[in-house]
């Protein structure tokens, strides 16, 4: 989710994700397949789904230029595509009613991803306002059930769920999932 992006020049980059620590910076990076990969889907993979994986969902539209949104999709989301579609130097997906995603990976995962509906705490936890852990400490009694909302990535990217009136950690040691 927060990992940076970058636009290729020859072997020299510059990071274009805003949301980076190291955004607008300018550097080299090694051009082997198996370390980087391109932000957006080029091919439909076979199973013809995508799942949402952006916290705030994405949205669906009329036009392969992104314009005139016409749906929103919530994270955990899992909808069936017909093809993909390049638009110039990013690739979008073409829906079997005629609508268009974005097809970048940091926003739709290919395939069907399980999603996590309800935890059970194993030991009394703490419920926080941010996705760090570190605001409005609240605690959770052990072995309470909790339905879980989403799920988020700290920085440095560490699993959070996201839980009614905040977030919990996603540790196996401290949390058992239910569904």
């Amino acid at each position: 989710m927060h990992q940076p992006q970058f636009v290729v020049l020859r072997y020299q980059v510059r990071d274009v994700n805003h949301h980076t620590a190291t955004a607008g910076r300018v550097g080299y990076v090694t051009a082997r397949a198996a370390w980087v990969r391109p932000t957006y889907y080029q091919r439909a993979s076979k199973h013809q789904v995508l799942t949402v994986i952006n916290p705030q969902g994405v949205n669906g539209y009329r036009h392969r230029q992104l314009t005139g949104q016409v749906r929103h999709y919530r994270q955990g989301a899992r909808i069936t595509i017909k093809r993909l579609v390049h638009y110039h130097l990013t690739t979008r997906a073409q829906l079997p009613n005629g609508r268009y995603l974005t097809a970048n990976r940091q926003l739709v995962q290919a395939g069907r991803i399980p999603v996590v509906h309800r935890i059970q705490t194993k030991h009394k936890i703490g419920r926080y306002r941010n996705v760090q852990l570190t605001r409005g400490r609240r605690w959770l009694a052990a072995h309470r059930t909790v339905r879980v909302v989403g799920w988020d990535y700290s920085p440095d990217g560490t699993l959070r769920y996201r839980v009614v009136g905040g977030y919990v950690t996603a540790n196996r040691h401290l949390i058992r999932i239910l569904a």
